[in-house]
């Protein structure tokens, strides 16, 4: 029987424990790092199916949303049609063809009229551009001295010889419809109306100078409201060298949505629109958000989309973050069935499909516990978790 060779302690040995310990610190900062960088290639280089899929595809694929049976479909169809039947109706009286074919039968032309066979096209009518002269109406007294004279025409500002209505198409083609003021100088001089990019330029902020009042007053509105949404996104501002880095926040009250221009990106933007208003702020996890979600102000809610998005990130290098994906999945799912019942029913609806399945609210707090545990160097997946480990239904926690 051998005896055991006695344990002794050295310089090689304990070089050699800790080489092996550099070597897995070493390897866990490769895995992240390489982690990091295929994060990013899915994101430069990705293609679009491979991004996160819209909530109603992801229910449609897990059996969730079933097809429309037959006269489902048929009304949908019909709710579709109904559009054209509001368009106004110009009648066109098609002439017939100057040569008539003779009758086989009888030999005689055709004469006698019959009731018109009727079709429809959808056509658009080209706007015009046009000069209005007003005529001003003038009287005056016996002796001349006193004239009176009918009101000018409507003018968005001194001596500015451009109608409000032009104004406003252009404000509308460049704020909804994203439309740059050369590409509608250009439009309008295909209609014979050769208008500069400056002039257009200078009707705009003459026309945004006379709703900056109107402006003021949603701000204050978005104030009043218990529940609000907001976001931000960077935009590159012009300078004379080259562009700079700004941003647009936007907060959806109801039915108020409120765009705020701001050179920075702190906390300071939505303190100016919130203020002290009490109510829940349903944003991400920027921490831009905390001047105004404290105790005194308003509750915080995550967004739903982008705690989703950030557990989609995290999917590819942690598989167990599906488990996150079904359970978000099953809030979407009861917003789509409460969709078209009104916003006191939705509400409603909501609560009742909360508290009657309350075993997510476990399973989203596991699956945060175990993945703080698992994961700390994931920055996605443990942001994601944190958003969805309030329960489901809670306040705040409506899809974004």
């Amino acid at each position: 029987m051998s005896e055991p060779v006695p344990s002794h302690q050295c310089e090689w040995q304990q070089a050699t424990v800790e080489l092996q310990t550099q070597l897995a610190d070493l390897k866990k900062q490769f895995a992240a790092q390489q982690e990091e960088v295929e994060a990013l290639k899915r994101r430069l280089y990705g293609k679009k199916s491979e991004k996160l899929p819209r909530p109603d595809d992801a229910l449609r694929k897990r059996g969730d949303i079933l097809p429309l049976d037959p006269e489902g479909l048929r009304k949908k169809r019909e709710d579709g049609r109904k559009w054209k039947d509001d368009l106004p109706v110009i009648d066109i009286v098609q002439a017939l063809p100057t040569e008539l074919p003779v009758c086989e039968l009888c030999g005689d032309v055709p004469h006698h009229p019959l009731p018109p066979k009727v079709s429809y096209t959808i056509e658009l009518v080209p706007a015009r551009v046009v000069r209005h002269r007003y005529l001003q109406p003038q009287v005056r007294c016996e002796c001349g001295h006193c004239i009176v004279c009918a009101p000018p025409p409507p003018r968005i500002g001194e001596k500015v010889q451009y109608g409000p209505r032009l104004a406003a198409s252009l404000i509308a083609a460049r704020c909804i419809d994203a439309v740059a003021i050369e590409r509608y100088a250009k439009q309008l001089k295909r209609m014979g109306v050769p208008i500069s990019a400056k002039t257009l330029n200078d009707l705009f902020h003459c026309g945004a100078e006379l709703l900056v009042r109107l402006y003021e007053l949603m701000v204050a509105q978005v104030r009043t409201h218990d529940l609000v949404l907001a976001d931000e996104t960077r935009v590159e501002v012009l300078e004379k060298v080259k562009t700079r880095r700004a941003w647009m926040w936007v907060f959806l009250a109801g039915e108020l949505v409120v765009y705020v221009f701001s050179p920075s990106r702190s906390g300071q933007t939505p303190l100016k629109v919130l203020g002290a208003s009490e109510g829940t702020l349903v944003v991400d996890a920027y921490t831009g958000y905390n001047a105004v979600t404290t105790p005194e102000g308003r509750d915080r809610g995550g967004c739903m989309s982008h705690g989703r998005r950030g557990v989609f990130d995290a999917k590819p290098s942690a598989p167990e973050m599906q488990v996150g994906l079904d359970l978000i999945l099953d809030v979407y799912k009861v917003e789509h069935k409460a969709k078209e019942l009104g916003d006191r029913r939705h509400r409603r609806a909501r609560r009742t499909a909360a508290h009657r399945e309350p075993a997510g609210d476990g399973q989203a707090q596991d699956l945060a516990a175990d993945t703080e545990r698992r994961t700390a160097t994931r920055e996605q997946s443990r942001q994601g978790c944190r958003v969805h480990a309030q329960p489901v239904g809670a306040p705040g926690t409506l899809p974004g």
